[in-house]
């Protein structure tokens, strides 16, 4: 467990508790609840017990808690390229606007940097202009362009979103890479994948264009 603040703390999730999975998965439902209409999120069929599966199969998830509610969560694992590839990240709407979601990403750069991994990785949906840039915003860049089925069924155009090579060498960097991942077609994804990170939402992508927002308090 990672105290943050005194308010703030990050758990990194046992996969024997049953309690800890099902509030994230009461905060994964929260936050995709906006994606219902339309085409729906896959993250609205995972439930506790699924979880616990993915978890017992390697799964790692992040939950936060302020004041020692559940507000957001991510899952992560990693991935066959030497990246830390996460999904599902998810901010409770009530608790969007505060940095949770970038304190979540910068969890997992430190997750990677203690792994040694090359960086973080993960997929959004192509239409989510606003995901996509929110991730930019913190430092990653798309680098391929594939579709992923979901776990409803439908097949989704995606892009895989990566950290980039010149994120190495600055202050909390990550460390040297053997080589740098070139703009590529993704052809499958992982089945852990983005159905996915596009909740981090309209109203927090928002914030993003405001000159009063620091960069990060997102």
């Amino acid at each position: 467990m990672d105290q943050i603040s005194p308010d703030r703390i990050v758990e990194i999730l046992d996969d024997r508790d049953p309690g800890p999975a099902a509030e994230a998965c009461l905060v994964m439902h929260a936050a995709f609840a906006e994606y219902a209409d339309g085409q729906p999120s896959g993250a609205l069929l995972e439930t506790p017990e699924s979880l616990l599966a993915e978890m017992a199969d390697g799964l790692r998830v992040l939950l936060v808690r302020v004041g020692g509610l559940p507000v957001a969560m991510v899952k992560f694992r990693i991935a066959d390229d030497g990246s830390l590839y996460f999904s599902r990240l998810s901010v409770h709407p009530e608790a969007r606007g505060s940095g949770l979601a970038a304190l979540l990403v910068g969890t997992l750069r430190a997750e990677a940097a203690r792994h040694r991994l090359s960086g973080l990785s993960c997929c959004v949906r192509s239409d989510e202009l606003g995901n996509i840039a929110f991730y930019e915003h913190l430092g990653m860049e798309v680098t391929g362009r594939g579709d992923r089925t979901s776990l409803t069924g439908a097949v989704i155009p995606v892009v895989l979103m990566s950290d980039p090579a010149s994120l190495e060498g600055r202050p909390g960097s990550l460390p040297p890479r053997s080589r740098r991942r070139g703009v590529h077609r993704v052809d499958r994804l992982d089945g852990q994948g983005l159905d996915g990170v596009q909740h981090v939402g309209r109203a927090v992508v928002d914030r993003i264009g405001d000159p009063q927002v620091e960069p990060g308090d997102q």
